[in-house]
């Protein structure tokens, strides 16, 4: 399976389900964003 079907049925079930994909960017970049600041000592 090629990654951009696997991304294509990823956001067709997020999509079933109604999973706002701002709630992933949103933590994902939270996250992010924590482990920079980990990583350098600033938490």
């Amino acid at each position: 399976m090629s990654l951009k079907s696997k991304v294509r049925e990823a956001a067709q079930i997020l999509k079933e389900n109604q999973v706002p994909l701002w709630l992933f960017a949103d933590d994902s970049l939270f996250t992010l964003e924590r482990n920079y600041l980990a990583r350098f000592g600033l938490s």
